[in-house]
């Protein structure tokens, strides 16, 4: 809401300032009657006006544009951070998953294929490790970035999202880890009787 009123606004000064400024130079331009105290003195006044309008709204139109360039700045921030937490959930899919080659002929094979596929899941839960870390900067980046630049009675309901997803896929990745340190056991206990 805050990001239309202040295009609105924007847009709304732009319109006066172009439209005003043309219709004050063609006034201002025509041939002046020398005998025509009244024409001068209204155009005088016009200008004294339109001056002072313009000066009255260029803080708005600043303090606008300035909003504007924080609510891109602040959505380029959330969906570079979204981005992040969608690979970390397509991480956490493909491990809950197990989606790893999966051809087995023999215990043995059975065996390595385990001992491969804990070593990938292993892998991705470091690269969920390290898009957590990168989320949580970006989170702190954006909370300060929107103290900074814009009001605080705003609060926004993207950053809450990418807050509660990053509590999810914490969660996922907590009870992935416990699942996979069960699994990994159990296969050590295999290899173990399987050497035997």
């Amino acid at each position: 809401i805050q990001q239309e009123e202040s295009t609105r606004l924007l847009n709304l000064y732009n319109e006066i300032t172009s439209f005003g400024s043309k219709r004050i130079s063609t006034l201002l331009l025509t041939k002046e009657e020398l005998s025509d105290e009244s024409i001068k003195e209204r155009k005088q006044r016009l200008k004294i006006r339109y001056d002072a309008l313009v000066k009255a709204i260029s803080p708005e139109r600043d303090r606008c544009t300035k909003m504007l360039n924080a609510w891109k700045e602040l959505d380029l921030n959330v969906r570079s951070c979204g981005s992040v937490l969608t690979d970390a959930e397509s991480k956490i899919q493909k491990v809950e998953e197990g989606s790893f080659e999966q051809k087995v002929d023999s215990i043995k094979d059975a065996v390595q294929t385990a001992s491969r596929r804990i070593a990938q899941s292993q892998r991705l839960i470091e690269e969920i490790n390290g898009c957590l870390e990168d989320v949580d900067k970006r989170l702190h980046q954006i909370k300060q970035y929107q103290q900074r630049n814009l009001p605080k009675s705003i609060n926004l309901e993207e950053i809450r999202d990418l807050q509660n997803r990053r509590i999810q896929i914490k969660e996922s990745q907590t009870e992935l880890i416990s699942r996979l340190e069960k699994r990994q056991s159990v296969w050590i206990d295999l290899q173990e009787i399987h050497k035997a």
